[in-house]
């Protein structure tokens, strides 16, 4: 399964607006289950529309994946860094981010821990 953004230039509503709505609503909840429901929310219905466009199956897979990485939660605190690790992890697990891609989103989210501490967020 290829993963790219290439895939959300396929003909399907323009979803990612959508997304940024959703993240945002998941940032006020502030809770690690509630950015990762997002997530998953915007994975199905992501790949619910390609499916609906009449993309093929792959390319609704690209999609779905390419809308789970754009709702990962903004590292703006650490319970946000902490959901961003779990998002990550969920999508990794299930194939919708490559483990290089994973391995450097977690490097992010590390080094966005790092400076949240040191500035005492």
């Amino acid at each position: 399964m290829k993963h790219t953004v290439e895939a959300a230039k396929t003909p399907v509503k323009h979803w990612v607006p959508e997304i940024w709505a959703t993240a945002h609503e998941a940032e006020q909840s502030a809770s690690i289950e509630s950015y990762v429901h997002y997530c998953e929310k915007a994975h199905a219905e992501a790949r619910a529309e390609a499916i609906e466009s009449k993309c093929s199956e792959s390319e609704a897979d690209n999609v779905a994946a390419a809308a789970w990485r754009c709702t990962l939660p903004l590292l703006s605190s650490r319970t946000a860094v902490q959901a961003f690790i779990a998002c990550v992890a969920v999508g990794q697990q299930r194939g919708w981010i490559k483990p290089e891609e994973s391995r450097s989103l977690m490097y992010t989210a590390q080094t966005a821990l790092s400076v949240l501490r040191k500035a005492g967020a």
